[in-house]
């Protein structure tokens, strides 16, 4: 197993930033001890994009090639990026149906790749690429704008499989089986809209972490999971200092495990 990392560099950023370099390397999970190595570049440097696995690559999703403390002055891409860890090489996949910066994307097995944001199409927020060579569907609207959302795969209560979305106090989950959108109870802590939340898989157990405390008016160290029974809960054990934006809970499944048939 390898995880993949990029990391932009960019000038000075007061108020816009234009990026400079455009930097990935990998981890080998399974060396002792762990080895990092450095890859080759996406083709495209892009702020904000969202990433995950799809297909046994690392997909690079959307994106603004500026980056401004003011949202309404960025422009999404429709771009996907794929790495193949196999071939070691970057490819293109199919575009997006509509221009996205700052979303979430959540492999969903067999199902395909889940892809949630602000869309600058109109209302649709949600897309599900699918199929061997990708293909794109429209799904259900979310029932709350998500702009900078967390998102984790999860099984709730009876089995169901699906997504939940989180931001601000807006929480809810995607049935795959039902193909539409459930509202969930907001997590304990206040959370600023505008401020992503870490939502991902610990121990088995769906958590939320992080995000900006709107309440207190700093970065959350609270970690809180969910318990079918009820609900939002206090985790034993919260992060070290506050976090904000991009940290993740856990790591995808094997980019480089061959796709499935």
């Amino acid at each position: 197993d390898r995880m993949l990392i990029c990391n932009m560099d960019y000038d000075q950023y007061i108020v816009s930033a234009v990026a400079k370099d455009y930097k990935c390397w990998s981890l080998d999970l399974a060396a002792s001890p762990l080895i990092w190595t450095a890859l080759p570049p996406p083709p495209m440097k892009l702020f904000l994009s969202t990433s995950a696995s799809w297909e046994g690559q690392l997909a690079i999703i959307g994106g603004s090639q500026e980056h401004h403390h003011d949202l309404g002055q960025l422009d999404g891409t429709r771009q996907l990026q794929l790495y193949n860890p196999r071939e070691g090489n970057w490819g293109l996949g199919p575009p997006l149906p509509a221009s996205l910066f700052e979303g979430c994307a959540v492999p969903m097995g067999s199902h395909g790749l889940l892809v949630l944001g602000d869309f600058e199409s109109g209302p649709t927020n949600l897309y599900l690429l699918s199929g061997p060579g990708g293909k794109w569907r429209q799904m259900p609207e979310s029932r709350h704008l998500h702009v900078r959302p967390g998102c984790a795969a999860a099984t709730l209560a009876g089995g169901l499989e699906g997504m939940v979305a989180i931001s601000g106090d807006n929480a809810e989950f995607f049935s795959f089986l039902a193909e539409k959108w459930v509202e969930m109870p907001a997590p304990l802590v206040p959370r600023a809209q505008n401020m992503k939340v870490s939502v991902g898989l610990s121990q088995g157990k769906l958590v939320v972490a992080g995000g900006w405390d709107s309440s207190l008016q700093e970065m959350s160290q609270r970690v809180e999971a969910w318990e079918d029974a009820s609900g939002w809960v206090a985790y034993p054990r919260d992060l070290s200092e506050g976090r904000t934006h991009q940290a993740e809970l856990s790591l995808p499944a094997s980019l480089c495990e061959a796709p499935k048939a």
